[in-house]
């Protein structure tokens, strides 16, 4: 979806059909859930466990939308290119999406914890973050963009986010998720 927004606004704003490439590897392709195993070049998702621990990155000092961020505490954008440096490939230029898998809605604080809707550059390595409290909204296959963007579910703040306070249903909470990690 993002490599076409993209080539959608390029064409628009004049610059031809152009759009960013993702690393790809040959995979079993999960774009569509009808084609489940069909081997493609497909995206490669790169998982890499954190030296810091949970506590660490759901500390709420490091929260972006905590009253209680702390700028003298390292960021979760500083954490996550400690994490990036030490695997290959990107130890070398790089451009990377990166999400925080480990992020929690805190209901009690109303704040989420390991989130940064961040951007920016480090050495070789430019870098935007997101936390993943918004992905129960994102459409896991094709077939699911359409009801993904339709879905008027009502969000329960006793469970997840309402995201800066615009997210009160899940085709929202979709859109803010996507919008925030392009």
């Amino acid at each position: 979806m993002w490599q076409a927004f993209c080539a959608e606004q390029m064409h628009r704003n004049g610059m031809g059909r152009r759009t960013f490439r993702l690393d790809e590897a040959w995979l079993p392709d999960t774009i569509s859930c009808k084609d489940k195993g069909t081997m493609r070049n497909t995206a490669k998702v790169h998982i890499i466990r954190s030296q810091y621990s949970m506590a660490e990155i759901r500390d709420k000092r490091r929260a972006q939308q905590s009253k209680d961020h702390d700028a003298s505490v390292q960021s979760l954008f500083g954490l996550f290119l400690d994490d990036l440096r030490n695997h290959p490939p990107f130890n070398k230029p790089s451009i990377v999406a990166g999400l925080i898998l480990d992020a929690h809605w805190d209901c009690k604080s109303e704040v989420t914890l390991g989130h940064a809707a961040l951007g920016g550059a480090s050495g070789h390595t430019a870098l935007g973050i997101f936390g993943s409290h918004l992905l129960h909204a994102w459409p896991s296959s094709i077939e699911d963009i359409v009801p993904s963007l339709l879905d008027n579910t009502k969000t329960d703040t006793r469970y997840v986010a309402n995201d800066a306070n615009e997210s009160g249903t899940w085709w929202k909470a979709a859109n803010i998720g996507m919008g925030a990690m392009v």
